[in-house]
């Protein structure tokens, strides 16, 4: 669904966004610009397991309302991948493709991200179930390192709700995102306390006393940093390749390190 949504995305930065064909002028970019196709067989296999046991409920609901549209558009775009001849006789095959892309573009976007908000929604469910069992457990390493990525998760994902990015990010309101600071910081210290002590390190049979080589004190550095910067009502400098220090890019990255190390340490 990602993958598409992305092609879905890239198709219109060269064809203009309307019912009738047109090629957008001076893009720069060639028709097809990555877009790419997938073999449709696998929304037959989706389909079968929606109708299996357990039930989803409103994800099975929804991939049975997605799946033709998002066939059409994958077989579409598979086209458009082989294709050489689509501008031959006044561009006859790419008026056939865009019919296709433009009347399920849209429902394959609004289901896509329906769906994916569903899952979302039932890992979080998930998640907080899994991480109040380790409290449960006294497995205080493994859960304040997994509480610590969750919020995380929930940073961006306030952010996402507010519908901010690094380009605006000066409109940022802090007011949820500094209760999740100061969640975060004791979170951390909590983390830095378990790993500290021999007896918990030999619970949860760990040998390295730093296992994560401070990367949540990163993570909190990060985002203190964004909090500044969206204090100092100044603009990401975005001019330079990279995600520079103070934007949602360079906190994301530094999660992504955190979820990175914890795989590695508890060989998830």
């Amino acid at each position: 669904i990602v993958d598409i949504l992305d092609s879905i995305g890239y198709y219109f930065e060269v064809v203009e966004y309307a019912e009738e064909f047109s090629l957008l002028p001076d893009t720069g970019l060639t028709y097809g610009y990555r877009v790419y196709g997938k073999n449709s067989d696998i929304i037959d296999d989706c389909l079968y397991l929606a109708d299996m046991e357990p039930s989803y409920g409103e994800m099975d609901t929804l991939i049975k309302e997605m799946a033709e549209p998002l066939r059409a558009v994958m077989d579409t775009f598979l086209e458009i991948g082989r294709s050489y001849d689509y501008a031959d006789n006044q561009y006859q095959k790419a008026k056939e493709y865009h019919a296709v892309i433009y009347g399920a573009a849209d429902t394959v976007a609004e289901l896509g991200y329906q769906y994916m908000d569903a899952i979302a929604e039932m890992g979080e469910a998930k998640m907080a179930e899994e991480e109040e069992r380790m409290k449960e457990e006294g497995m205080l390493i493994i859960y304040n390192s997994s509480r610590g990525i969750s919020i995380g998760k929930e940073i961006l994902n306030e952010i996402a709700r507010q519908g901010i990015s690094d380009e605006t990010l000066t409109e940022l309101d802090l007011t949820e995102i500094r209760n999740l600071h100061d969640e975060l910081v004791a979170v951390v210290a909590d983390l830095d306390a378990a790993t500290a002590d021999n007896d918990q390190l030999i619970k949860e049979s760990l040998s390295n006393s730093r296992p994560f080589d401070g990367l949540y004190d990163s993570l909190i550095q990060a985002l203190e940093w964004m909090i500044k910067q969206v204090e100092s009502g100044q603009p990401v400098d975005l001019s330079h390749s990279g995600a520079p220090l103070g934007s949602i890019g360079h906190f994301s990255e530094t999660l992504s390190k955190c979820i990175e190390r914890y795989n590695s340490v508890f060989g998830g």
